[in-house]
């Protein structure tokens, strides 16, 4: 069974953010990269990512760690997905993208998400 992971926000102040989730809910910082910073609670991921010029503020992306994306793929297309699974990148957290039906990005972890 599919279970929420991950959130990505896009921020234009990244370093407000992550003193934000820090302090007030005491998530840890667990990595960051050159324009992102990851956090966790011990169960669920967020990531503060930098504000690009193709990318608002806000909601980013939400992510799934699966079990069976063989499922999982038909499951999607059948339930209106508005694209087909596309692979990542090897130095992303998540294997593969789909977009729901209104376009959101949604992000698969079949190896599951780096929390501590």
């Amino acid at each position: 069974m599919p279970r929420i992971r991950h959130l990505a926000i896009v921020s234009p102040n990244r370093e407000r953010l992550v003193n934000f989730y820090t302090s007030a809910f005491d998530m840890r910082v667990v990595y960051g990269r050159p324009t992102s910073t990851h956090l966790s609670d011990g169960d669920f991921n967020l990531a503060i990512v930098d504000q690009k010029p193709d990318l608002k503020p806000g909601l980013y992306v939400l992510g799934f760690d699966v079990d069976d994306l063989q499922d999982l793929e038909g499951r999607l297309k059948k339930a209106g997905a508005s694209s087909e699974l596309t692979p990542m990148p090897k130095d992303h957290d998540a294997e593969f993208r789909v977009l729901d039906p209104d376009g959101n990005h949604l992000d698969l972890a079949i190896h599951g998400w780096c929390v501590v």
